[in-house]
């Protein structure tokens, strides 16, 4: 199971990646891309450092077991191996699901410069942030296929990375968007529906 749990990461991350940066140039014109050179909170920083830390726990957990054949925490159940694969599957369609929603909104990142309408359909009318909901949750099921210390790290260092990223963009989308972000955000959880609301009074 580690094989397939290495292979679906890789698999997830090209896919929500590389491939949908190609599909973007393929379908308006320019590949999306971080804007790095402009000024970023500082906290973001940081999540994009968690972020790669993250994912690279995640993939290094099944890798190192190939490798050196350690110890699994606990051998899955076959139900259990079942579940987590299908839960990758469908977090990677949620993934594209949020990214085709999108669609030329789309890039690693967000900022004030920014000027495409805001997304309120499609996986946005239930949670702000669908595709980090779909990252964490293809980490977490790949990790849950082949169990390792390492790799439920990375999960957690991913999970702390979303947060912090989210909270980093949410000050630059009511800077660019105004009022209707924030009556989106006051009926709109951030990863859950329902939770993470912004009141419309939160300066």
């Amino acid at each position: 199971m580690a094989v397939l749990s290495a292979a679906l990461i890789a698999a997830f991350l090209l896919i929500v990646f590389p491939l949908r940066s190609l599909r973007r140039r393929l379908q308006f014109g320019s590949a999306a891309r971080a804007t790095y050179g402009r000024t970023r909170p500082p906290l973001w920083w940081v999540a994009d450092l968690l972020f790669l830390a993250g994912f690279g726990l995640v993939l290094a957990g099944p890798i190192l077991q190939i490798v050196t054949e350690t110890t699994l925490l606990f051998d899955p159940v076959p139900v259990v191996s079942v579940i987590a694969l299908t839960g990758v599957v469908l977090a990677t369609g949620l993934s594209v699901w949020s990214q085709e929603t999108m669609g030329a909104a789309w890039r690693p990142d967000i900022g004030p410069a920014d000027q495409a309408a805001l997304v309120a359909t499609g996986p946005f009318r239930f949670v702000r942030n669908p595709n980090y909901v779909a990252m964490l949750a293809a980490a977490f099921w790949a990790t849950l296929l082949a169990p390792t210390l390492i790799g439920f790290a990375g999960v957690f260092v991913l999970l702390v990375s979303l947060v912090l990223t989210s909270r980093a963009e949410e000050p630059l989308l009511i800077q660019t968007y105004g009022a209707p972000y924030r009556e989106y955000a006051a009926r709109t959880g951030r990863f859950f529906p329902r939770i993470g609301l912004i009141h419309e009074d939160r300066s």
